[in-house]
Order: structure tokens, then C-alpha cells, then sequence
């Protein structure tokens, strides 16, 4: 016998209780990440539970109504799309390994692709989380499942100098100066710091034309630093009293996770964000911590991460469409549609949200 729930923010409890069950799991997991997106508009948080045979699957997500495209329109009320919340996460469970019992995450899928179904869910977006590679035991069962790219990882085991051996030897050179110039870490209070940090990042997004999703919104690091306080560490590198670079980290359990950054270009010159990754990952060192994951990106800055560790892990999208006559629909409306367009890669998903930020 199996058995489903469906939780949201009102069932925090519950879901955290359940996510507590399960050996491998992220912050990104818990109810209070997605409440800062769901109060920052990204969509309504939502958490499907599969029971079956005493294991337990978890799978938090947010559902985002397609009415509010600018093509959708009231014709699409009840109908959305889902996606995990920003950075990583996608299911988890409590097999010790995927092929365990090999039935139990097919048998959780077409559970969740009848739900979908069932709740107006027209696709699916999932970003599995690098350090978990929760993506093992999914192969074919979501319409495409890929290596998106590989993020960098810093392992935390030996002294700072050894640290300081793994970067790249200009890196070294960069961090030296670094320090000759004045700069130091700080770990500043989130909620003193929360305007300083909004408006570098501001500029930051303004310096490189990110005009998208990731232009966040002073409203969204106010949610963050209130309701994540606990679960985050906030960095400024200052120059005497001037902040030369910032960076929000995520940490849980053994983990931390480089999540948001921000710097000054006129201060660029004394490489604050060399010297910014090498002090943080010195940070967690001390606090006990043994991975800083960096993450990915673009390839420039993919490079620039791997300055400091040549140790790299997958990272792995799924992409599912539950209702291919709807999204058809939806994607034409797109095609017609005379909004202003954004440079788009021919292969994204879903293919109606093209350009849309």
C-alpha cells in the first residue's frame, strides 16, 4: 500500500518532521527556504510526501500559476508549472541506495505524475542538489534527465596553508596582495547588513546586465536574512571601513554553500573575491565544516571557482512535461506574443517561459 500527502507552509511542522526522517537532505529542503520564496512572489511552496512500504520519498517545490504570463490570461487559471526553489534540491528519500528497492521511485513518480495531473501541473523543472546527487535511481523516469555542468568543490580538511596550496598560484599571488592592501573578512549581522548588502548587489547585477531572475529585489534579502538567519553566514571584505566585496552562505550539516555575492568595481583591482573565498572556506574550516561547494555558472566563472579547487561534482537537471497539449498551447501563445524579448537559448524550458526572466 502506498500512501500520498501534500504539504504546505500552514503543515511546517510536518514537513520538517518528515525531512528530519531522511539521511540525505539540504536546508534547501526545509519549509523555511521556500517560505522566502513563496513570500517574495516566486510561487505557492509545496511539499509531496510518498509512502510506500515503510520508506518515504520527499519532494518540496513551488507551483507557479500560468495565468500570470502575459499571454495566459484566465483561460489558464488552475494550470502551473513547478519548479525547486532557487539553488538546489529535488526529491530525497530514505533508501540507503537507489537500487535498494528498485520500485519504490518509479512507483513515486507516476504517484506524482498523477497528482500533477490531477492539480494542473502542466511541467517540471528540477534542479537536483550537486553535493547529494539526488538525481542516482531517476534515470528515465523523468522526459530528459542531464549533467548540466560540474560545480566546484573545496574540501576543508588540512591548515590554511593547505587550503592556500589548492588555489591557483596566481590565485595566491591575488590573495597575498590582498592582504597587503588591508583587506579582511567580516562576518556581519544579517538584519544590520541587509541594505548595504541589497544595494552592492544592485550594482552588481547593474555592472553585469543581469536584468533576469536573479536581479533580486531588496524584499527577497530581507526574507532571506529574517527567516534564514540561523542558517546563513553573511561576509563583507572591507578596505578600512569601505565594502570591497559580499557573499551570503548557506550551511547544514557537514556543508556550506557559497549562495550570493556582490562587489564593488572600483575596489575590483585588490581582488576582494579571491581573497573573499579563500578567508570564508578558512571560516569553515574552523567551524568544522568539510565541503564549501561554490557551485557553477558561466563559464568565466566557472573558471574563476576552479582557482580554488580542481575537485569538481555533477550537476544534474530534470526536465517533465505532464500536459503536452497545454504547454503546446501555452508555447505558441508565446511565439505570437510581441513582449519585449530577451536572448534565449533555443533548447529552454519550458519553452513558453523563454526570455521571461
Amino acid at each position: 500500500m502506498s500512501r500520498v500527502e501534500i504539504l504546505h507552509l500552514d503543515d511546517a511542522n510536518a514537513w520538517t518532521s518528515y525531512i528530519d526522517r531522511l539521511p540525505s537532505k539540504y536546508i534547501t529542503h526545509y519549509p523555511r527556504f521556500l517560505r522566502v520564496q513563496e513570500e517574495t512572489g516566486d510561487g505557492t511552496a509545496e511539499c509531496f510526501v510518498y509512502q510506500e512500504s515503510g520508506h518515504l520519498v520527499l519532494f518540496p517545490y513551488l507551483r507557479r500559476p500560468l495565468a500570470r504570463l502575459p499571454f495566459g490570461g484566465d483561460s489558464f487559471k488552475g494550470h502551473c508549472d513547478i519548479i525547486t526553489a532557487y539553488c538546489y534540491g529535488g526529491p530525497i528519500h530514505d533508501l540507503e541506495t537507489a537500487n535498494e528497492s528498485p520500485p519504490l521511485l518509479a512507483n513515486f513518480r507516476q504517484a506524482f505524475h498523477d497528482h500533477a495531473l490531477d492539480s494542473g501541473v502542466v511541467t517540471e523543472f528540477v534542479r537536483f542538489h550537486p553535493h547529494l546527487q539526488n538525481h542516482v535511481g531517476f534515470e528515465g523516469l523523468f522526459d530528459k534527465l542531464y549533467q548540466h555542468q560540474r560545480n566546484v568543490v573545496i574540501d576543508l580538511d588540512g591548515g590554511e596553508e593547505a587550503l592556500l596550496s589548492r588555489c591557483r598560484p596566481t590565485f595566491r599571488r591575488y590573495i597575498r596582495k590582498a592582504k597587503s592592501h588591508g583587506l579582511t573578512l567580516r562576518r556581519e549581522s544579517p538584519g544590520q547588513f541587509l541594505e548595504s548588502f541589497a544595494e552592492l548587489y544592485k550594482v552588481t547585477m547593474i555592472r553585469h546586465g543581469q536584468t533576469g531572475y536573479l536581479n533580486f529585489p531588496q524584499g527577497f534579502f530581507r526574507a532571506l536574512f529574517a527567516t534564514l538567519r540561523d542558517d546563513i553566514a553573511v561576509f563583507s571584505v572591507r578596505q578600512e571601513d569601505k565594502v570591497a566585496a559580499a557573499a551570503v552562505f548557506l550551511f547544514f550539516g557537514e556543508n556550506v554553500e557559497y549562495f550570493l555575492g556582490a562587489s564593488d568595481e572600483a575596489l575590483l583591482s585588490h581582488h576582494p573575491n579571491h581573497f573573499m573565498f579563500y578567508e570564508a572556506s578558512c571560516w569553515a574550516r574552523e567551524k568544522r565544516f568539510k565541503h564549501l561547494h561554490l557551485g557553477g555558472g558561466k563559464k568565466s566563472l566557472i573558471y574563476f571557482k576552479r582557482g580554488f579547487s580542481k575537485r569538481s561534482c555533477s550537476f544534474y537537471i530534470g526536465q517533465t512535461t505532464h500536459n503536452r497539449e497545454v504547454c503546446a498551447e501555452l508555447t505558441a501563445l508565446r511565439d505570437a506574443w510581441e513582449g519585449t524579448e530577451r536572448h534565449w537559448d533555443p533548447g529552454f524550458f519550458p519553452p513558453y517561459r523563454r526570455g521571461m526572466g
